[in-house]
């Protein structure tokens, strides 16, 4: 039977740590009972300072609590080893008033050899060990496990919620859920251990106080010894091993409060980071602490009576610090302009392989290397942004920031838009002085001689023709072109810039996006994401939400989107009917975006071009879309553009009203054009709207000048 455990032991890798750990036990059981020499004493002594030296580091270094999740045992082990070396050096104490090297040297060294600054530096150990460390460390622990378990739930059911939803596999899951099982019992473990902490400190106190009167009882009564005798060599035996048992002692207590503490702080599950390496970075990433800091020294250093020359040296350290960390920001930040200016395209690299990956920047605004210190480009800069933050505040969108980079790709007058490092939009700005912008149309009906009347033209690179000149105020009093038809750069190039902001939305709200409303919203309303989650996977939510965004329909009402699609998710799969639904269900909201004095103007369709759409549409994938002859592309998009030339010019918001089956189609249709009509369905306008119709899109006609006139007076 030996030889089989031994067998299996060896197997299981137990002449390592198995069989080690089972001899180590039982050789602890034997210092309880077998008296040791003070030669073995001083070995077992020294192995437990040096293990509790070990522990302390290894703490320090460990990125996260689960890589030492065997510290509780651990705990619990070195603990019964401390009794048992303080049982061992006590009956040698007692039997031979000799307990070893290191007992006495501590007695004698630490202790200066009296019995008065032994005992206070014992109890000034205890007391540390005992209300600041373990105490606190206790706390933390049980606070930090009580909220574990108070949470274990709601990570259980996100786990679930990503694998349903396809997010994440089944061994990820099953990986996910081992971690989660290893941290909500290494927490447990933790609020138990902390138990033996505390109870150590307060055993090692008592300990000391039994061994000084032990002691003294032994050489008084038993050895005759006078009572000044006695207490100079029991006293500081006593506390030799008090000392020996305390700073052991107060070091796993210390590697207790370090772990317990890493418990309680977020953690980045992907690079984690030991807590040294996290204390550096947060000391370091404040260098105006530092600065302060210098300057309180450097005051007390002038304070009369205090030490002038340790304070000088403390206010240069820090301040060398400060200078350091401040010369690291700058050059950081030279390295990051050198890095964005670099003109060198790494494809034309020869003479080197190039190993990283780069990755593309979502928003990009790129102007020419002259207009970096350029009032003008700036302020249109500026208006840009704010134009990206309130679309990110009014309709709840997930934009990435803008990179502003001044380049030579682009004309001096010129900037661009990019998105993915694609160019979205591309348009002149006047750098020179102001100047306004004017359609061509006008300018060209008014002007013989065009070359010398304007000075340069608006392009937008997007759009199919050149249609606006920028013209200085001079030009416009020549043309007599009136107030009315004059645009700044503000008002023509922030719009078109929201328009093509809303066009490329789309790719800023995929599976990441949606999991980030979804977690936002399970704060406050945890069952219903519990549900939407069940009946609909997340990329049909994202999808979802890349429709009504590109349609520029707010969710920041995400709550009642969600509402709705957990109503209709059960019986409803396809992402564009569910749209539907939650349109209708946004309708109000939907439609006051497009109120103008409380009234909403609309266009309709002819019943004629309603019944050709119908005759028309087509199903993909079931996904509906309208195959129009080229004729009738042509005529509705001429008409659409009437429309949207005069929104753009009046400031007057037009809609498409059409039939629910036709409004997405119709909407996709326009997709080619320079400027898209928005569409809503009948059932969408809450009864309470008054409506203006302003004209009929029809099968064979345009729309007329008086219909123009009729807006203007509306």
């Amino acid at each position: 039977m030996i030889r089989q455990f031994l067998n299996r032991m060896s197997i299981r890798g137990g002449f390592g740590a198995e069989l080690a750990l089972i001899l180590f036990v039982v050789f602890i059981v034997f210092m309880f009972i077998v008296p040791l020499p003070t030669v073995m004493l001083d070995f077992l002594i020294g192995l437990n300072i040096s293990f509790a030296i070990f522990l302390i580091i290894l703490a320090m270094y460990i990125p996260k609590p689960t890589e030492f999740a065997t510290f509780p045992a651990i705990l619990l082990v070195t603990t019964l080893f401390r009794l048992a070396i303080t049982i061992s050096t006590t009956r040698q104490i007692l039997l031979q008033a000799d307990a070893g090297d290191i007992v006495d040297t501590f007695g004698n060294f630490v202790a200066g050899g009296n019995l008065a600054v032994g005992l206070v530096i014992f109890l000034i150990i205890t007391i540390a060990q005992f209300i600041v460390i373990a105490k606190g460390s206790e706390r933390i622990a049980e606070v930090a496990a009580r909220f574990n378990l108070d949470a274990l739930p709601g990570k259980q059911m996100s786990i679930d919620g990503d694998l349903r939803a396809g997010v994440i596999t089944g061994e990820q899951a099953q990986d996910k859920r081992t971690k989660l099982q290893e941290e909500s019992g290494l927490y447990g473990a933790l609020d138990g251990a902390m138990k033996f902490v505390k109870g150590d400190a307060i055993a090692g106190l008592i300990i000391v106080f039994v061994n000084l009167i032990g002691g003294l009882s032994v050489g008084i009564l038993q050895f005759d010894l006078d009572f000044s005798e006695a207490i100079q060599i029991y006293s500081i035996l006593t506390i030799g091993d008090g000392l020996v048992g305390q700073i052991p002692a107060l070091l796993i207590s210390l590697t207790a409060g370090l772990i317990v503490s890493r418990v309680t702080s977020s953690q980045n599950e992907q690079a984690p980071e030991s807590v040294g390496l996290q204390i550096g970075k947060e000391f370091l990433a404040q260098p105006n602490a530092w600065l302060i800091t210098t300057l309180v020294l450097i005051a007390f250093s002038a304070v009369p009576g205090m030490p002038t020359v340790v304070f000088i040296i403390l206010s240069t350290a820090s301040s060398g610090v400060w200078l350091t960390i401040i010369a690291k920001q700058r050059a950081f930040q030279a390295a990051m302009a050198a890095h964005q200016d670099q003109s060198v395209d790494l494809r034309t690299v020869g003479d080197r392989d190039i190993m990283d990956v780069s990755v593309t920047s979502p928003y990009i605004l790129c102007f020419h290397s002259d207009r970096e210190n350029d009032t003008k480009a700036h302020e249109l800069i500026s208006d840009i942004r704010r134009c990206r933050n309130t679309l990110v505040i009014d309709y709840g969108i997930f934009l990435p920031e803008i990179l502003v980079v001044f380049r030579d790709r682009v004309s001096n007058d010129e900037f661009a838009f990019f998105v993915n490092e694609i160019v979205e939009m591309k348009a002149t700005f006047p750098v020179e002085e102001d100047k306004f912008a004017v359609k061509r149309a006008l300018v060209d009906s008014k002007s013989s001689d065009k070359v010398d009347i304007y000075s340069s033209s608006m392009k937008d690179k997007t759009r199919k023709e050149t249609d606006y000149y920028w013209l200085m105020e001079s030009e416009c009093e020549t043309l007599d072109i009136e107030k009315d038809h004059r645009f700044t750069a503000k008002d023509l190039i922030v719009p078109r810039f929201r328009d093509t902001i809303f066009r490329t939305s789309a790719s800023f709200l995929g599976l990441q996006e949606t999991k980030t409303y979804l977690t936002f919203l399970a704060e406050t309303k945890p069952d219903l994401i519990e549900e939407l989650t069940r009946v609909i996977p997340i990329p049909t939510i994202s999808a979802v939400l890349r429709f009504l965004a590109e349609e520029q329909v707010a969710i920041r009402t995400f709550s009642t989107i969600v509402e709705v699609l957990v109503e209709f998710g059960n019986s409803e799969k396809n992402p564009t009917v569910l749209t539907n639904y939650v349109r209708y269900s946004l309708g109000k909201q939907i439609t006051q975006t497009y109120l103008y004095n409380d009234i909403l103007h609309v266009v309709l369709l002819s019943p004629e071009l309603e019944e050709l759409c119908r005759t028309f549409l087509r199903l993909n994938s079931g996904e509906a879309f309208l195959a129009l002859q080229n004729e009738h592309m042509e005529m509705m998009h001429r008409q659409i553009k009437e429309i949207t030339d005069y929104v753009e010019h009046s400031k007057v918001p037009i809609i498409l009203l059409a039939a629910t089956d036709l409004r997405r189609p119709l909407w996709d249709m326009q997709e080619v054009y320079d400027k898209r009509l928005p569409v809503v369905a009948f059932n969408e306008v809450p009864t309470t709207i008054e409506l203006t119709v302003y004209n009929y899109i029809d099968v064979d006609q345009g729309l007329g000048a008086d219909n123009v006139h009729q807006i203007d007076s509306a």
